[in-house]
């Protein structure tokens, strides 16, 4: 009797387990797919909070920026009040995100002196109050926010101010 090579029964073995793998990493796939989506959305929300305070400081204006559930809008202080930014030519619009959430985690420095009673009346006649400062003179308020993918609740990344006062982004390491 020949003792060398595999049996009928060890290679279907192995070809269960490998297409048992097969099929499991396929599956997830599409999850890891929509999670890239929202740290696309994650990145985008960055970009658009450095830009705006670069803005801030180069043109001299002072910018508010508030976030409600899996919204954010932006607003630019004028002599007649607040002005949502919404024109067809600025790279800050408001978005209602339906990939992110957001959780405003700590801005006990956001109202001083004279903002302390900021209020912005939306179209729909809700108030809301500034999420985010960022003053003419480079200054922007100490704040956290975390972003989570709205399809599973799995938190993405935080935004933030270091200790140097500049925006910085932290992804959420998997595990």
């Amino acid at each position: 009797m020949n003792t060398k090579g595999f049996t009928l029964l060890e290679v279907l073995l192995v070809l269960l387990i490998i297409s048992s793998l097969v099929f499991i990493v396929s599956i997830n796939l599409p999850e890891t797919k929509k999670n890239s989506q929202s740290t696309k959305e994650f990145e985008r929300l960055f970009i658009q909070l450095n830009n705006l305070y670069d803005e801030s400081v180069l043109f001299n204006r002072s910018y508010l920026v508030t976030f409600t559930d899996n919204k954010y809008f932006f607003f630019t202080v004028t002599q007649k009040g607040f002005e949502k930014i919404d024109s067809q030519n600025s790279n800050f619009k408001s978005v209602n995100s339906s990939k992110l959430n957001f959780k405003l985690l700590k801005n006990e420095n956001l109202f001083k002196n004279d903002l302390n009673n900021i209020q912005i009346k939306m179209e729909n006649n809700e108030t809301v109050r500034p999420s985010i400062i960022l003053e003419s003179n480079g200054f922007i308020a100490p704040f956290e926010l975390e972003v989570f993918n709205s399809s599973n609740e799995s938190k993405i990344g935080s935004i933030f101010i270091n200790e140097t006062g500049k925006l910085q982004k932290k992804y959420e390491s998997a595990e």
